[in-house]
């Protein structure tokens, strides 16, 4: 059985290029906090990120949406492998 992790990230979108008129990618870095937790099964991430909604809206209060060009992020919580919190996306897309 594999275990898993919640984290909070802080999340964006990121300008990729002027190609076609400009794109974006998402892009997330994690955020050391309270509610993040380790060594869970699948179900249980599941089930306790669906819980974190109330936590996820106080700490967006007032962040503009990531579509914004006003966005600063906004936070939301990742199931990732345990043990693995990290940025993505790894490596910086390019376009094709």
């Amino acid at each position: 059985m594999k275990d898993w992790s919640v984290w909070l990230y802080l999340c964006d979108r990121a300008f990729g290029g002027h190609e076609e008129g400009g794109w974006y990618f998402d892009c997330g870095e994690p955020v050391t906090h309270p509610c993040n937790r380790s060594g869970l099964s699948e179900g249980q991430a599941e089930r306790y990120v669906n819980s974190l909604d109330a936590v996820v809206s106080q700490l967006n209060e007032d962040r503009p949406d990531v579509a914004s060009v006003l966005s600063e992020g906004q936070y939301r919580f990742r199931i990732v492998p345990d043990g693995q919190a990290v940025a993505f996306p790894e490596c910086r897309p390019y376009y094709d």
